[in-house]
């Protein structure tokens, strides 16, 4: 017997981003980022990436490509079309292509980052 598995299972079963985009029942995609902690693989992945650091401020921001980061001081809010989720030191964040959102920075912000 031949066992398979469902790489969309698997990424639900450990919240990993496969897009982030649920389909409503209009048809219009509904998006925004995933947060959690990151593995002990993609800590040191992120320690290579470019770093961001940006002032307590509001702007809008529209993703081109998708963009990951690791959260390394600081504290945002990001704002989509359906919801507000926010995260922190700590926090490994993956922005979806498409996304339009506003940045809340509440507390300076110090991040590595790389798109695609």
């Amino acid at each position: 017997m031949h066992n398979s598995i469902n790489v969309y299972d698997l990424a639900r079963d450990f919240e990993l981003d496969i897009g982030n985009e649920t389909q409503q029942k209009n048809g219009e995609k509904k998006m925004k980022p995933t947060i959690r902690k990151p593995t002990q693989k993609e800590q040191k992945e992120a320690s290579e990436w470019p770093i961001w650091e940006k002032e307590e401020s509001t702007f809008p921001w529209e993703y081109d490509e998708k963009e990951t980061c690791l959260i390394l001081k600081g504290k945002a809010a990001v704002k989509c079309a359906e919801d507000t989720v926010e995260f922190t030191t700590g926090d490994y964040v993956i922005f979806p292509v498409g996304l339009k959102c506003t940045w809340e920075i509440k507390e300076k912000i110090k991040k590595h980052y790389k798109f695609g």
